[in-house]
Parts: structure tokens; C-alpha cells; sequence
């Protein structure tokens, strides 16, 4: 964690004080990358280590959560620093908040729990696979709505402000989501993916009702895939990491590659679509596509099941 920050920490400062080549920007924005990858992996085993089973699903939530409110401070940053003051300034100060951390974060930590003797084997790589490829799915389709959908309703006749009130809105769903069903697994102590399923189910019936171009649909069908489509998160870590307490940093760490993949993907492929054919095909296509990701998680969970009994 103590690494994943300091590579965090070096590469805001270059950038905040850096040149205008973009090479050297790439490399700083590589060593921002190192570091976000460091902090999910070894936040991950931290969680597994130290917070009761009865509670993890939330705090992963809660974790999780942070990836979406970032992306709202980020957006809030505009307006209030990069226009007002320069937006070496906003680097500067997001550099400033990681100094912070890294004088808060202690040199070791205690009260680390061994896992189970037996946890049933974890994962088989095959199971891990199937549900990267589910998760570039749904990321991909996740991260075209973030990218795309200011720029459709306004061509639909929504206002711009509304629009951007909308996107803000959606992120603050995500958030809300990611954060209430980890408690929900808690309390249900559930370990399964079929909360993961109804989810992404929920949130291709969004992606259709943005396909019908109608402006009160598009408010609903937004909130909506937010909602389903990047509130679940939280819930694949928890169930990745509950079959794989010994190695919760290996397992996780392999289906985080399906995120930022997927998050990759998304917003090319996306804009081909729309210049090429329409936001309505687009938008049908991303409902596809989640509901594809939400068979393949299901396939995962009724595999799994099979095995076990």
C-alpha cells in the first residue's frame, strides 16, 4: 500500500511540475497506473486480513465506491480549480492529499488473520477467466454510458446543465449501489454471483430504455444502468475473494484486469459504433453485451455449484 502511494505521490508532482512533452506525461501517467494496481491488489488482501467476515462485503463496497467518487471529484476539479487557478494546480493539490496519506499510513500493520486451513482450493483459472471476460463486457458497456451519455441526451433535447447533472447524478448511483449491496451481502451473508447477475440484468433493461431516444426514458434508463451496470463491483470481489481466502490478492488481482480492459475498450469502440451506425445501435448493442457478461457470470455460479455438491 505504502508503494502503491508513493508511485501515486512521484507521478502527480511530475506531472504538476513537469514539461509539455508527452512522452514524459505517458510515463507519468504509467506510474499512476503501477500504483492504482498496487492499491486494489494489497487493499484486497488488507480487507481479507484484518475485517470480519461478516462485515467485508461492505467494506469492499465502501471500497469500491471510491473508484466512481474519485471520477466526481476529478469532473468537480474543472470548474472549480483547472479554470479558475490552472490545472497544474489540481495536480498539485491531489499530490498534496497523497503526502497526507502516506504520512498517515502506518510503517506495518497488526491484527492480521490467518485464512482457513481449507478453503476449497480456490478459483480454478478457468473460472477467473470466464469472469474477466464477463467483466470486460459489462465494463466496457460501463464505461461508453460515463463516456457517451451527455452528448446523446443532448442531442435528444435534453439541456446541457441537465445533462451534466444527470452524468453526476448516475456516478452518485454507482456509488450509492456499490456501497448498499455489499451491506445487503453482509446481511444476507450471501457468497454467490446471482446478486451479480440480477444487477447486470437490471442494467441492460437501462440501456434499452436510453435506445428509445425519449427524454423522460433516457432519465430513467441512465439511473438505472448506473445503477446495474457499475454497482456491482463490490460483489464480484467479495465473491472472488470469499473463494479464495488464501490468495485474495492473486484472484482479484487477475479479475481486476477485466475492468480496466474493459474500461479501455469501451469508449473506441462505442464511438465507432455511433459514427458508424447510431447512439440507438449503440446503446442496444451495450445492452447485449451486459446481458452476454451476466450469462457468463451465471455460468460461473451454477458450475460452481455443481462441483460442490
Amino acid at each position: 500500500m505504502r508503494w502503491a502511494v508513493t508511485l501515486t505521490l512521484v507521478s502527480l508532482v511530475g506531472i504538476a511540475l513537469g514539461g509539455r512533452s508527452p512522452v514524459l506525461y505517458a510515463g507519468f501517467l504509467i506510474g499512476t497506473g503501477l500504483g492504482f494496481a498496487l492499491a486494489q491488489t494489497s487493499t484486497n488482501l488488507f480487507i481479507t486480513r484484518t475485517v470480519p467476515a461478516g462485515n467485508r462485503a461492505t467494506v469492499l463496497g465502501i471500497k469500491h465506491a471510491a473508484i466512481p467518487l474519485a471520477a466526481l471529484l476529478a469532473g468537480l476539479a474543472v470548474p472549480t480549480v483547472a479554470v479558475t487557478i490552472g490545472w497544474r494546480w489540481a495536480f498539485a493539490i491531489a499530490a498534496g492529499g497523497v503526502t497526507l496519506l502516506l504520512a498517515w499510513l502506518p510503517k506495518s500493520f497488526t491484527g492480521f488473520r490467518n485464512p482457513p486451513a481449507k478453503d476449497g482450493g480456490g478459483s480454478p483459472p478457468k473460472e477467473l477467466i470466464v469472469l474477466v471476460l464477463a467483466t470486460i463486457l459489462a465494463m466496457a458497456s460501463g464505461s461508453a454510458l460515463s463516456a457517451f451519455l451527455v452528448s446523446y441526451a443532448v442531442s435528444t433535447g435534453i439541456g446541457a446543465a441537465s445533462a451534466g447533472f444527470l452524468l453526476s447524478a448516475g456516478g452518485a448511483s454507482a456509488v450509492a449501489m456499490r456501497v448498499m449491496w455489499g451491506w445487503l451481502a453482509d446481511r444476507r451473508s450471501t457468497r454467490g454471483f446471482f446478486g451479480i447477475v440480477g444487477l447486470l440484468t437490471v442494467g441492460s433493461v437501462g440501456y434499452l430504455l436510453l435506445s428509445t431516444e425519449q427524454p423522460a426514458l433516457i432519465l430513467v434508463g441512465a439511473m438505472t444502468s448506473f445503477a446495474g451496470v457499475l454497482g456491482w463491483s463490490g460483489l464480484l470481489v467479495h465473491a472472488v475473494v470469499d473463494r479464495n481466502l488464501q490468495a485474495p490478492a492473486r484472484a482479484t488481482g487477475v479479475t481486476q484486469v477485466g475492468f480496466y480492459a474493459g474500461g479501455g475498450i469501451g469508449p473506441p469502440l462505442f464511438g465507432f459504433l455511433i459514427d458508424q451506425f447510431s447512439y440507438r445501435f449503440a446503446w442496444m448493442t451495450a445492452a447485449g453485451l451486459v446481458l452476454v457478461a451476466a450469462g457468463l457470470v451465471l455460468a460461473v455460479e451454477l458450475s460452481s455449484r455443481a462441483k460442490r455438491t
